[in-house]
């Protein structure tokens, strides 16, 4: 672009002047030239009478304004009237993923087909109805087209050997599947259609019974084998199983022992090992512990489901009450409190647990002839005649338990002690001994 530039050198203070506050000129510069607009400074330098003067020169565009006249306008945008940048001449530059002269349309996903497919956004490849793939160079076939493909959509061309609208009939059904077994012939009727010509010795629609198959001895471990329509059936023997009777049986496969036994196989079938508190052929049944005994220092015993449960005497602790508690704690009586493990009674009491009125030995305190004795220690006790026991002698001793004769005889007690009913042939307080059997009238 051309211009004129004109620059004068004045004096300000100048003192050879005549008249006062006027300037002085001493030097003019007039330059004319052609600059293009740009960010590159130019240099000049004027040599003149009194001074040399040096300065630069450039000439920019508005913003948004390019070009020599910088009369071409250009935004840069990245909305939907464009995608671009500015470069120095003012040309539209489109950005990544963008083209078209106001980079407006988006450049699909590489190798879209773009006759069979569009995008609205970069690297996309949206498929036109018909087509698909994630290229969109897949035609869509006819709806239900089975055996079929397709060169343009909504076809359905055959496979080889096959037919129908919808490539859905089998036109050589022996070649695909060949049902025919052991030798036999197929022949393709018509589509999806077979017929076997069975060999001799075999029959079926496929070829597949053996006939007379019971000959060959199929069946196995004792089995017994009967022709049918399929060619034999076995029936097994206890212990086997199996077409042909070749698996043994597991009983612990089909998990018969509960209450988390361990099962055994035996050669009678299974044996179940059950744990406490349970038995029975599958531990099914619980077990009353209470029978055996359990309980050693009790009140009494109950029977739970799998366990038991003990009310222990005073004293006694643990699952059978068979650990001595030494603590008298909540077991004194009348009135007495424990202290380190003892109990100290009121006046008037005494024994251990303070059960026992001082002075109550009379005629009623002790029963079957038991006699009574005050002892500063523990209070009463009663010595008990033969045959009786308990703190005030009130109970029998049962002399028959445990049982003393041998197994299976009747056992009973008496007040010396027991007497065992013998079976015929026996005799003896415990039945050991064998009669001598005599015979005929000559037998004393």
């Amino acid at each position: 672009k051309s211009f004129s530039l004109v620059i004068e050198a004045l004096d300000h203070d100048n003192e050879t002047s005549e008249a006062v506050g006027q300037e002085e000129l001493i030097e003019r510069v007039l330059l004319s030239s052609m600059l293009n607009p740009g960010e590159q400074w130019q240099p000049h330098k004027h040599h003149g009478r009194h001074f040399t003067i040096e300065y630069r020169l450039r000439f920019r565009c508005d913003t948004n304004y390019y070009g020599p006249q910088c009369n071409k306008l250009c935004r840069a945008r990245d909305d939907f009237f464009g995608h671009f940048d500015c470069d120095t001449a003012g040309s539209k530059v489109c950005k990544d993923g963008w083209t078209g002269p106001e980079c407006t349309l988006a450049v699909c996903k590489q190798g879209c087909n773009m006759a069979r497919a569009s995008c609205t956004l970069p690297g996309e490849c949206e498929c036109n109805y018909g087509w698909q793939g994630d290229l969109c160079d897949e035609c869509v076939t006819y709806p239900g087209c089975d055996h079929g493909t397709c060169m343009e959509p909504w076809q359905c061309v055959c496979d080889t050997n096959w037919g129908g609208l919808l490539c859905d009939k089998d036109l050589n059904y022996c070649g695909t599947h060949q049902p025919c077994k052991n030798g036999g012939t197929c022949i393709n009727p018509e589509p999806n259609e077979y017929e076997c010509v069975c060999q001799d010795g075999f029959r079926g629609r496929n070829c597949s019974i053996v006939e007379h198959a019971c000959l060959s001895s199929p069946c196995l471990n004792g089995a017994t084998c009967k022709e049918d329509q399929t060619g034999f059936m076995c029936t097994c023997a206890d212990g086997w199983t199996g077409p042909t009777c070749l698996l043994a049986v597991l009983h612990c496969d089909s998990h018969p022992c509960g209450r988390g036994a361990t099962c055994l196989e035996t050669a009678q079938g299974f044996q179940c090992l059950c744990p406490p508190g349970w038995t029975g052929k599958t531990c099914q049944i619980d077990l009353n512990e209470c029978e055996t005994g359990v309980c050693i220092n009790a009140r009494s015993c109950r029977n739970l489901i799998g366990g038991y449960l003990c009310d222990c005497l005073p004293g006694w602790d643990g699952m059978n009450c068979d650990t001595r508690n030494t603590s008298c704690q909540g077991l004194c009586l009348n009135g007495g409190r424990c202290e380190d493990s003892h109990c100290v009674c009121l006046p008037g009491f005494t024994g251990k647990l303070c059960q026992t009125k001082e002075g109550m030995c009379d005629s009623t305190t002790c029963l079957h002839g038991g006699q009574c004795d005050e002892q500063e220690d523990v209070g009463i006790v009663c010595n008990c005649a033969p045959g009786y026991t308990g703190v005030h002698c009130e109970k029998k001793i049962d002399t028959c338990d445990p049982n003393p004769c041998q197994k299976g005889v009747l056992c009973h007690s008496t007040d010396s002690g027991y007497m065992c009913t013998c079976p015929e042939g026996y005799f003896g307080n415990e039945c050991m001994s064998l009669k001598e059997l005599c015979y005929g009238p000559h037998c004393q």
